[in-house]
Order: structure tokens, then sequence, then C-alpha cells
């Protein structure tokens, strides 16, 4: 599998898990498929803000 491939197997179920949350009347699952799209993005922002915190630093750095 090319990586085109992976991806579009990824999003398709994504979608299918968000469908299924709507069908599937139960709690568990709407919260299972809930944490599978906060804890990247929350991952997402602790990148970002560490990336930021390192080209802060590397400013000041350049400046001594």
């Amino acid at each position: 599998m090319n990586k085109k491939t992976i991806i579009i197997v990824s999003i398709l179920v994504f979608w299918l898990l968000i469908l299924g949350s709507y069908f599937i009347d139960s709690e568990i699952y709407t919260e299972i498929v809930l944490w599978i799209f906060v804890i990247p993005a929350i991952l997402s922002v602790i990148y970002l803000l560490f990336m930021l915190y390192v080209g802060i630093k590397s400013l000041f750095d350049k400046k001594k």
C-alpha cells in the first residue's frame, strides 16, 4: 500500500466512526470516537507550543 491509499483509508475509517456514533446509541462508543479526535489535537497543540518555544529560544541565542 502506498502513502495515498493509507491516507484515504484512514479518512474513511474516521468518517465511518463518526457516522457510527450517530447510529449506535452508546455513551462508550461516542466517548471513544471523541477521544480519537481529541488526543491528536491535544498532542498537536503541545507540539506547536514546543516548536514556538524552540524558535523563540533560537532567536534570542543568535543575538548573543
